[in-house]
């Protein structure tokens, strides 16, 4: 069996919803809207079928655009509970197809964010998606690291998905981002942000076992790591007991060695991006993952350029198996293959 974990989807009611909710002009709608992978099961399963033969199979995960971007007076938290049901339905509707799904909580609300955690664990959900920042908030904010480290005691983990957006232009002359290059480039800075900010904040200090599962091999950590040693070496060198001491403490660990705590999975779809975070988060700790269906024919260039980027790596076959399903299995708590 081969389980992806990096597979998007805006389930049917989820998507209605969407619409009826942000109208048009939403974030990435004219990309959404030309999926119908995304939206539409069958056209999901016809891509899905062409890999029949290796027992493919899905951990669901919501698209884009977060739902605290287009939701406002607390509506989040009922098309986060509308959300969450629907994807408990499709697991148990479609198990040939979806071995699992990471729900999704209205982290714009912590008091309706807590409830929903434990929803999740009630719909039996090993986890839910949250993107590199909340309605421009950081994921160590005050606001939302209680929500994360909630999760965390109730054993859930954290699918890290980034969500810049072209109005933070590459240029200050400029008012937008062009061609693309907030998603293309920007997507994998945001995500490295958010990782350092989270190792930084203690989380993994206070809850050892926490698991956060970033999009995209890491972002830059893997093949950045020394640029992120030796910076961060720096300004501890200069800190000396300012505001940045507590968290660059030396007894805590380095934060790069911190961040190797982190899992990812293999949505960059190279075997040697594979291979580079393998060296750094190691084989365990790696998930497979295609970003299906947000390439340009439905899902299936990406689930098999994923594929032959785990067969072209320099990993193991034991290594391979672990990525392409064992480890999904134990992290998210899936059973033996049935």
């Amino acid at each position: 069996m081969i389980v992806d974990i990096a597979s998007h989807i805006l389930p049917p009611g989820h998507f209605q919803r969407l619409l009826d909710t942000a109208g048009s002009g939403f974030y990435l709608e004219k990309r959404i809207r030309s999926i119908p992978e995304l939206w539409d099961l069958e056209a999901r399963f016809r891509v899905m079928e062409l890999f029949g033969d290796l027992d493919y199979r899905q951990v669901l995960s919501v698209a884009n655009p977060p739902i605290e971007s287009f939701c406002m007076n607390g509506e989040s938290a009922v098309i986060c509970r509308a959300l969450n049901d629907e994807l408990r339905l499709l697991v148990d509707d479609y198990p040939a197809r979806f071995v699992s799904a990471l729900g999704y909580v209205p982290v714009d609300d912590q008091e309706a964010a807590v409830e929903e955690l434990d929803h999740l664990v009630e719909l039996g959900l090993p986890g839910f998606e949250i993107y590199t920042h909340v309605a421009g908030r950081p994921l160590d904010h005050a606001n939302v690291l209680p929500i994360l480290e909630q999760a965390f005691e109730r054993g859930l983990c954290v699918f890290l998905h980034p969500a810049r957006g072209p109005e933070r232009s590459d240029y200050p002359s400029e008012p937008r981002s062009e061609y693309e290059l907030w998603q293309i480039l920007g997507w994998p800075y945001d995500t490295t942000v958010a990782m350092v900010r989270l190792v930084l904040s203690g989380v993994f200090d206070r809850h050892p076992d926490a698991v956060v599962i970033a999009h995209h091999l890491g972002g830059m950590v893997p093949f950045f790591q020394s640029r992120l040693r030796h910076g961060l070496d720096q300004l501890g060198s200069r800190t000396d007991g300012d505001e940045y001491a507590h968290a660059l403490d030396p007894e805590a660990g380095h934060p790069v060695d911190r961040l190797r705590r982190m899992h990812c999975d293999t949505a960059v779809n190279d075997a040697s991006a594979v291979d580079c975070a393998a060296r750094f988060f190691g084989p365990e700790r790696m998930l497979f993952g295609s970003d299906m269906p947000f390439d340009s024919a439905g899902g299936k260039s990406y689930i098999r350029s994923a594929l032959e980027a785990i067969d072209a790596s320099g990993l193991a076959p034991e290594e391979k198996r672990a990525v392409l399903e064992g480890n999904a299995r134990a992290l998210l708590g899936l059973g033996e293959p049935g």
